[in-house]
């Protein structure tokens, strides 16, 4: 909610006050760009990852803390930028913020995301039933790396290299 707050308000600022909110919370999530840790804010699926282990017969609070842990903000990060990968174009056209138009190149843009899912595919490995959240990872990257708005942009090397990254 309050990610949305942020990114929708005044242009001539909202990439500075998106800023500010990261570096309040900087120090648990190190390592991130601020419009990584706001594309993580974004995202649903820890949610679902919770109800999974929630219907599960058996569980402990340890499993609860690794999920939450590998999902935000691993997962959750590469859930939206990987939208917003496919978003450019119309996020351009409506003036929009788009977190990938952050990095300062497409070439950084593709290291850093293919960086965050190879992080994000070892955390999920660790946890009980890796395999099937590694599959929703996998899943999620084909969606959207080959969706048609990749060759309608010719985003096709970066949707390559990304995906590569798996």
């Amino acid at each position: 909610m309050q990610l949305q707050t942020l990114k929708h308000g005044d242009a001539e600022v909202r990439e500075a006050v998106c800023s500010a909110w990261y570096a309040e919370h900087a120090e648990a999530f190190p390592g991130l760009y601020w419009w990584e840790f706001a594309a993580a804010c974004g995202s649903s699926l820890p949610v679902f990852a919770l109800v999974y282990l929630a219907l599960q017969p058996r569980i402990d609070a340890r499993a609860i803390d690794s999920t939450v842990a590998a999902y935000f903000p691993n997962v959750s990060a590469v859930h939206i930028l990987l939208d917003y990968f496919i978003d450019q174009a119309e996020d351009l056209e409506h003036r929009e913020l788009n977190f990938v138009a952050c990095y300062p190149s497409s070439a950084i843009a593709v290291e850093r995301v293919g960086r965050l899912v190879r992080a994000t595919s070892e955390r999920l490995r660790a946890l009980a039933h890796g395999e099937w959240h590694e599959f929703v990872l996998r899943a999620m990257c084909l969606f959207y790396l080959t969706h048609p708005k990749v060759y309608e942009q010719r985003l096709d090397r970066e949707s390559a290299a990304v995906l590569a990254s798996l």
